[in-house]
């Protein structure tokens, strides 16, 4: 289909570099705060970690059918899936807000950043048909699935003589994804549901 072969996602960005302002020298004498800048964004991606041809229906190849026809197992195609017919891109939109800061002439530096990525048109299963179809029905652009997290990035570089120095980071970082809205009305373990949380573990305890 033409019209959801293609799509726009745009994206923006916004900073402030706070520690160019005039008042600025003030803080800088008060609390050693040389640089810091804030910023934000906001922007779609398509997502292209996805099945290769998911929109063209595909016959399947086998070998060794389980008839034999004169002395041989022949090969074999099956019926292909059917295809959504509005079947589209998978979006990701993003939220994300930092800043930047350096410390105590820049030998100290922080990056912090917190995000909020929300993927939607995610493909899920469509509803259940007959087993007489003879083939699997479509997957459909019906699922969502959120995820929150933050990184955080603190490094130090300093001159012990001229020609020495050294230089010391802290990477820390986290996130966790829920899956907002899939197609699971059984709520079976082996799939995704809404409430799940991507990598969850279940067992006796």
């Amino acid at each position: 289909n033409a019209s959801t072969k293609w799509g726009f996602f745009p994206s923006a960005s916004i900073g402030y570099h706070i520690s160019k302002e005039p008042f600025w020298d003030s803080v800088e004498d008060l609390i050693s705060l040389n640089y810091f800048k804030i910023r934000a964004s906001y922007g779609t991606l398509g997502n292209q970690n996805v099945p290769n041809y998911p929109y063209l229906p595909i016959i399947g190849i086998n070998t060794n059918s389980r008839w034999i026809e004169g002395n041989v197992r022949p090969n074999y195609a099956i019926n292909p899936d059917l295809i959504s017919s509005t079947l589209t891109w998978e979006s990701v939109k993003t939220f994300n807000i930092g800043f930047d800061a350096g410390l105590f002439d820049n030998r100290l530096n922080v990056t912090f950043d917190w995000f909020n990525r929300k993927t939607t048109d995610m493909y899920g299963p469509a509803e259940s048909l007959p087993s007489v179809l003879g083939t699997s029905p479509s997957q459909e652009n019906n699922a969502e699935m959120e995820t929150k997290g933050f990184e955080f990035i603190a490094s130090w570089n300093d001159n012990i003589t001229s020609d020495l120095n050294y230089g010391i980071e802290i990477i820390l970082g986290d996130h966790k994804s829920t899956i907002l809205k899939y197609r699971n009305p059984d709520k079976y373990l082996r799939n995704w549901y809404e409430g799940a949380v991507v990598g969850e573990i279940w067992g006796y305890e």
